[in-house]
């Protein structure tokens, strides 16, 4: 039968109305309605018990405005928010329209501040499994916790997709990039920061292809903070560092003597340190160069001295190729071509790009040496000597600032000039030792001396070839001489006897 209403009458059933109006009704499909709304509530400190049957596993519904909200399922126990299906213990589906699942708020209570409070103080802790590692979220009003331990002591570890899959840390898209198992978005100043606990440590960055021996650091990047120096590594070892200097050391960590120091001991035969590798390329003239920058405050142009090896032709076969070096200075602002290796022609060139040729071909093997502004050496000479190109004559300076012409061809004192086509000249300065501003000279054409010699001997000494003086004839002025002596003695010796 149905009943429709309850009153205070009935109180012998346990339901009371202390306003003695209808409220409780069971309709025709005997379901209770409490008309005014009510709490239902188990007296005492007894448990609530709803029990959905006596027997099978019926479902339980708790509905509003019509429909299902929360459902445990007889069958299985699974508990289902919004969902009229859950497929496990806890699953919780929002509302159409809505923008969030679930909000766990811990409102209260201490706040972790070590491993061990972080097994008692979270706002949720998820146990993998039994025997098992704890996840727990944690945290305070400036960061959010994570943190796994399997006791209040013990840390365990954290596995990010660890069959696969990217991550990304400010960004949605990680399977974008090149490198993409991890990828951080990061704005200006930003980053990855490794924060070392003291300030003796060493952390790294590794690299591994394996879980044992120098596998687990086939390369990697060290900064040891004891010495503000860092490391890198590859296969299993050291191979360079920066100091705390930024001098930089390849196979030694001893950099300080220079901003970079490459060991490279040699026991035999010659060890590389530097290569400039250009294998393949080339062109007529190209150069590849160390630069060296000094003192650019005061330059108008930002030039470099340079070593430069210049590639100066051929290529084409191994007996045409040739690599020579340039030497280039900066003189008064201006890059001077100072000092070249011709690699071709085994030529060494002083402040010139002259090339000289022996009639047709190149001259090789030899030192060609350019031009000076200067006038005669007159001081700064102790032990050195100097060899100087004036006015493309070539001179010798001795330690005593002897200035000698090593090319006879100065005719500065002689007025009548050469005395045959082929005639040479001794020249030579040297500072008044009297006066070392004043510069004392003497000039000889050497030519016209032989000449009077051979005139005085008899004898030719000097030979010429393709010249007007080819047949010159010389005199016998000492024989000539004699053998007027040897007839004026003779004819004495017959008047005296």
């Amino acid at each position: 039968m149905a009943i429709t209403k309850v009153t205070r009458t009935l109180l012998s059933t346990g339901i009371v109305d202390n306003s003695n109006a209808t409220a409780i009704t069971i309709d025709s499909s005997e379901n209770l309605i409490m008309t005014a709304g009510g709490t239902i509530r188990a007296g005492g400190t007894n448990d609530l018990i709803l029990d959905a049957g006596e027997s099978g596993t019926p479902d339980i519904y708790l509905q509003s405005g019509g429909s299902t909200k929360v459902k445990i399922e007889g069958s299985n126990g699974n508990f289902g928010i919004g969902t009229t299906s859950p497929s496990t213990t806890l699953h919780v589906t929002s509302p159409s329209g809505s923008n969030k699942s679930a909000i766990i708020t811990r409102s209260s209570g201490a706040e972790a501040v070590n491993l061990s409070e972080m097994q008692d103080y979270n706002a949720l802790q998820i146990l993998n499994k039994a025997s098992g590692s704890y996840l727990n979220f944690a945290g305070n009003a400036s960061n959010t916790q994570i943190q796994a331990q399997s006791d209040g002591s013990t840390a365990e570890d954290i596995a990010l997709n660890p069959y696969g899959g990217n991550v990304g840390i400010g960004l949605t898209n990680p399977a974008d990039y090149y490198s993409r198992s991890l990828v951080v978005s990061a704005t200006a100043e930003q980053g990855i920061t490794i924060a070392a606990t003291g300030t003796s440590m060493s952390n790294y960055l590794m690299f591994a292809d394996g879980t044992s021996g120098d596998q687990r650091y086939r390369g990697y990047i060290a900064y040891s903070h004891t010495n503000d120096r860092m490391a890198f590594a590859s296969a299993g070892t050291e191979k360079m560092y920066i100091d705390s200097s930024g001098n930089v050391g390849i196979a030694t960590s001893d950099a300080g003597n220079a901003k970079l120091v490459i060991a490279a001991g040699a026991n035999s035969g010659d060890v590389a340190c530097i290569d400039f590798d250009g294998y393949g390329n080339y062109g007529a003239g190209t150069t590849q160069s160390i630069n060296f920058r000094l003192g650019r405050t005061g330059q108008a142009t930002d030039q470099p001295a340079q070593i430069k090896s210049k590639f100066e032709g051929g290529g084409a076969t191994a007996g045409a190729t040739h690599m020579g070096f340039v030497f280039t200075t900066i003189s008064a602002n201006t890059q001077v071509d100072q000092f070249q290796i011709d690699a071709a022609y085994q030529r060494f060139k002083f402040n010139t790009t002259e090339a000289p040729q022996s009639n047709n071909p190149m001259t090789n093997n030899c030192i060609v040496i350019g031009p000076s502004t200067s006038t005669a050496v007159s001081s700064g000479l102790t032990n050195a000597t100097v060899l100087i190109n004036r006015a493309g004559e070539l001179y010798a300076v001795d330690h005593d600032h002897n200035n000698t012409q090593i090319t006879p061809h100065n005719w500065t004192l002689i007025d009548d000039g050469p005395s045959e086509e082929l005639a040479w000249t001794y020249w030579s300065q040297r500072p008044n030792p009297s006066n070392p501003d004043q510069l004392q000279g003497i000039n000889v054409d050497m030519a016209k001396v032989i000449r009077k010699v051979e005139d005085l001997v008899g004898e030719k000494l000097i030979y010429t070839e393709n010249s007007n003086m080819d047949d010159h004839t010389h005199q016998s002025i000492i024989a000539d001489i004699q053998s007027t002596l040897a007839n004026l003695t003779t004819r004495i010796e017959a008047l005296e006897g």
